[in-house]
């Protein structure tokens, strides 16, 4: 057997989905656009109080952008600029942006959008999104293959309405162990709000 470690470095995303409550929602949804746009920032800003009366949240109020989370992790995107494989660069200078084929797909709205399901089954969700770029990580795979190939790599992608995000790699069919985890510096933040269908958490918190 042979062992190989595949670095990454390329763009990733810190996701975080958590609950706001009715009177949140319909603030939001009342408001014109840049006064939504605003509030939602004020939301996202953990460093100051907010600047907005959002639904129950009164000025002057602290939120941390974690609070309630649903769900919140730091996952790689296909977006890949660079490729070490135990220290060395591997060329992928003739390969696409999206330089991994896709081994499963798994369909995420995040709730972005009214479900047609109905309001009731739904949770009103805010999801911020802070995109990264440096390191995505380190994967480790053990292979009869004497040479690491990279046209044997695949992906399970989880696509949901801020992007589409890595869920694992595979070497030949076999998923590979992560060993480090994606950072870099942030370059740009999202911020969104809905309703989450319940049926879409399920399935979000099965893939995360």
């Amino acid at each position: 057997m042979y062992t190989f470690e595949m670095t990454l470095f390329g763009w990733s995303g810190e996701l975080s989905l958590h609950r706001i409550n009715h009177d949140m929602y319909e603030d939001l949804m009342n408001a014109d656009e840049d006064d939504a746009r605003e509030k939602l920032y004020d939301l996202m800003d953990w460093s100051v109080p907010i600047k907005s009366d959002i639904g129950n949240h009164n000025e002057g109020d602290y939120f941390y952008w974690h609070d309630g989370d649903i769900e919140c992790g730091i996952r790689p995107t296909n977006h890949v600029y660079s490729v070490e494989v135990n220290g060395k660069d591997i060329d992928i200078t003739t390969s696409p942006l999206d330089l991994f084929p896709e081994r499963t797909e798994v369909e995420l709205e995040n709730g972005y959008k009214e479900s047609e399901l109905g309001l009731l089954q739904c949770i009103p969700t805010i999801g911020f999104c802070s995109f990264e770029k440096g390191m995505q990580g380190s994967y480790t795979i053990e292979t009869t293959d004497k040479e690491f190939d990279i046209s044997k790599v695949e992906v399970d992608v989880l696509h949901t309405s801020f992007g589409s995000f890595i869920e694992g790699y595979y070497y030949d069919g076999k998923e590979m162990e992560q060993k480090e985890y994606p950072e870099g510096d942030p370059k740009n933040t999202e911020v969104n709000f809905g309703y989450l269908p319940s049926f879409q958490l399920k399935n979000y918190r099965e893939v995360a």
